[in-house]
């Protein structure tokens, strides 16, 4: 079995660095930040409908705040 850890971590730092690329526009941040929450999702060891549930709702509250 695979862990999604580390590719939920993977992604969220590919999106931080394109955040770095595009000052201002605060787009890819919150992506970061559902991609960090997925991956807490991902070391509880919950499954991966729950863990994308979690990404959707990390994003929509990225979006939000």
């Amino acid at each position: 079995m695979v862990n999604t850890f580390f590719y939920w971590i993977i992604a969220a730092l590919l999106c931080v660095c394109c955040e770095m690329g595009t000052p201002g526009l605060f787009w890819f941040l919150s992506f970061a930040f559902g991609c960090f929450l997925a991956a807490v999702l991902a070391f509880i060891n919950l499954h991966l409908n729950i863990q994308l549930i979690g990404f959707l709702a990390g994003v929509l509250i990225g979006f939000v705040c």
